[in-house]
């Protein structure tokens, strides 16, 4: 997906700058950021692993990607932050792949 060659500067990934976009972890990337880094550095199916996990935010993206994720964090708070998203993407997959199958048996 992004394999063309890159600079150094990325002109358009951008810092979180509005609280409406953060959830409670100070530093959070930005989904942006993390998809490049991890579409460049892995393929569908591999392991992304992120030794300070914060709310999951390498995660949440591994999964988009297809990828697994192994993530260390010690604030149980973040924790429970980064289940929770991880479980609105499983949720949302599931209702993708229902409204899916319904397209399918209603196009016959």
């Amino acid at each position: 997906m992004f394999r063309e060659n890159l600079s150094s500067i990325w002109h358009d990934v951008h810092r979180i700058k509005h609280k409406r976009d953060r959830d409670a972890h100070p530093c959070q990337l930005p989904e942006k950021l993390l998809k490049r880094v991890i579409s460049l550095s892995s393929n569908q199916g591999d392991a992304v692993m992120d030794c300070f996990l914060g709310t999951g935010t390498s995660a949440v993206v591994a999964k988009k990607l297809d990828r697994h994720s192994v993530g260390i964090e010690a604030d149980k708070s973040y924790i429970s932050i980064t289940e929770n998203r991880l479980s609105q993407i499983e949720a949302k997959r599931k209702t993708e792949e229902n409204s899916a199958v319904q397209l399918t048996m209603f196009g016959n």
